[in-house]
């Protein structure tokens, strides 16, 4: 506390003292008690809403801080997933062509054998993952020249919740853990073309 704030702090304690003794003297107890609560203790109590104030900024500090960490790790592992992929389609599925993609409609597309598969990368799938993959075919459709044959969401984590499984089947998409799964569905989807 700085000196000035110290000094009108004792002020105040120092006036409302004289006001309860005063009170007390007087036998009204009662307007002493009401007195003390609300001069002496106000300081306290607006100090505690104070603090209560600045923690609930800084909590929101923090979640904005956790929820951009969050983007840019889902960030991070599309990217790195994409890359496997495309080592992983150039080694065993030489036929298939894997590009990184940056627009809506998925973060990766792999094309081959008259197939066409937009790929949602996903830490671990969420209702949101299936919402925008599906609303992207459009994105994919006008910068590709085609729609996709095949919608995926490529779960990195290998965990895929119940509800978004069943969600995604519902909307027409698959949901991967892995490499050899995404060439199963698009060589399917070629064996029924043919």
């Amino acid at each position: 506390m700085i000196p000035e704030e110290k000094s009108l702090a004792e002020r105040a304690f120092t006036e409302a003292e004289a006001v309860v003794l005063e009170a007390v003297r007087k036998g009204d107890y009662e307007a002493a008690a009401r007195i003390l609560f609300r001069e002496a203790f106000r300081p306290l109590y607006e100090l505690v809403a104070e603090n209560a104030k600045r923690i609930a900024e800084l909590t929101e500090n923090v979640r904005k801080l956790l929820g951009e960490i969050a983007r840019l790790r889902g960030r991070d592992v599309e990217y790195r997933v994409g890359l496997m992929l495309k080592d992983w389609f150039k080694r065993h599925a030489p036929d298939y062509e894997v590009f990184i993609w940056s627009g809506t409609g998925g973060d990766v597309l792999i094309e081959g054998k008259g197939v066409l598969a937009a790929i949602d990368i996903a830490i671990t799938p969420k209702m949101e993952d299936v919402k925008q993959l599906k609303d992207g075919i459009g994105a994919v459709k006008e910068a590709w020249g085609r729609k996709p044959d095949v919608l995926i969401i490529y779960s990195q984590s290998g965990l895929i919740p119940v509800e978004v499984a069943e969600h995604a089947n519902k909307m027409g998409i698959k949901i991967v853990r892995g490499p050899a799964e995404v060439k199963k569905l698009m060589d399917e989807m070629a064996e029924r073309r043919a």
